[in-house]
């Protein structure tokens, strides 16, 4: 199962920051979920953008399936 998106846009103070999926998930729980929270995520596919809930359940989704055993 792949995500839906293969790059995050993170507004901050000093303005956006393009991230990888692997620097977002590198980033502590509290702030990617604080960020979700604010709305100041954004996700993409190449240039494309996409909804933040499919972004989500995306996540999610990959992550329950690391979970199952084989």
């Amino acid at each position: 199962m792949d995500l839906v998106f293969d790059r995050v846009v993170l507004t901050t103070d000093k303005g956006p920051v393009s991230l990888s999926v692997e620097q977002f998930a590198a980033l502590p729980l509290t702030v990617r979920l604080r960020a979700i929270f604010e709305k100041r995520l954004g996700f993409f596919r190449g240039a494309e953008p996409v909804e933040i809930t499919l972004a989500l359940r995306s996540l999610r989704d990959v992550a329950l399936a690391k979970t199952k055993p084989e």
